[in-house]
């Protein structure tokens, strides 16, 4: 296995690529050199020590093509995300491909759906449910992915509240597991102000800092998982990867 700071260095390249779970069409990959933000993200990574509680992940769509899960999981790559579905119908291109080799690389797995207000709730659930199947022990929660991409036009907050809401219920009665919640501190705390999505971990995405802030609403819980790099490569994959740390022990997370 390698060192932490090895990984580091080994997962991270001139690339930038737009964050893939913002959006279901292709983007280009463009080759650039690194920004002095960009330089200074490497720095912070570098810096940031990765305690022995704490676990390495990644997160997937489409947008990396094929993945050599084996080479990934060689790499100290312990969990893994994959893009399931987003919204009333769309499937990602590359999920069932990657779900089932994950699985085959022994990482604990996990899937993700994009929500988007331009369907109600309880038929996005539905959905989801419907591709993923099941959840077994030890693969990761599922996972709903709240963002700037997932509001359409306007929506009143109550009702925005009670159809995410529902999202979360259905998919934890129909699974048997409470959902994990994605999102940015400024989605966070514009959007998700309301005591009960508390009630589920918190996932963060916030890059280029050595610690992640936590939303007003998980103010006192804290975060689970830290999306810290949305640009980064590792041996085993094409495009370019977001991330991600625990802080707490991988085995905490993981399905029973």
């Amino acid at each position: 296995m390698k060192n932490r700071n090895t990984l580091i260095h080994s997962i991270v390249v001139i690339a930038a690529i737009l964050l893939s779970s913002c959006s279901t069409g292709e983007a280009p990959v463009k080759e650039l050199a690194p920004s002095k933000a960009e330089t200074k993200e490497i720095a912070a990574l570098d810096s940031t020590p990765v305690a022995v509680k704490q676990a390495l992940g990644i997160d997937v769509s489409h947008f990396q093509g094929a993945v050599d899960w084996d080479e990934i999981k060689a790499n100290n790559i312990t969990f893994a995300y994959t893009k399931a579905t987003q919204g009333a119908t769309y499937i990602d291109s590359k999920f069932h491909q990657n779900w089932s080799e994950m699985a085959a690389a022994n990482i604990a797995r996990g899937a993700y759906h994009f929500y988007s207000t331009e369907s109600d709730g309880n038929t996005q659930a539905e959905h989801f449910i419907n591709t993923i199947k099941e959840v077994k022990a030890g693969e990761m929660p599922p996972v709903l992915d709240l963002e700037q991409g997932s509001i359409k036009g306007t929506i009143a907050m109550n009702q925005f509240h009670l159809e995410v809401l529902s999202w979360l219920t259905i998919v934890e009665a129909k699974l048997g597991v409470k959902p994990i919640i994605y999102t940015n501190n400024p989605f966070a705390n514009q959007y998700l102000i309301n005591e009960k999505f508390a009630d589920y971990s918190l996932w963060i995405a916030e890059y280029g800092v050595a610690e992640a802030k936590t939303p007003l609403t998980w103010k006192d819980k804290g975060w689970s998982i830290w999306q810290r790099t949305e640009r980064g490569n590792i041996e085993g994959e094409i495009g370019n990867v977001d991330h991600d740390i625990t802080n707490v022990a991988l085995h905490t997370l993981q399905i029973k």
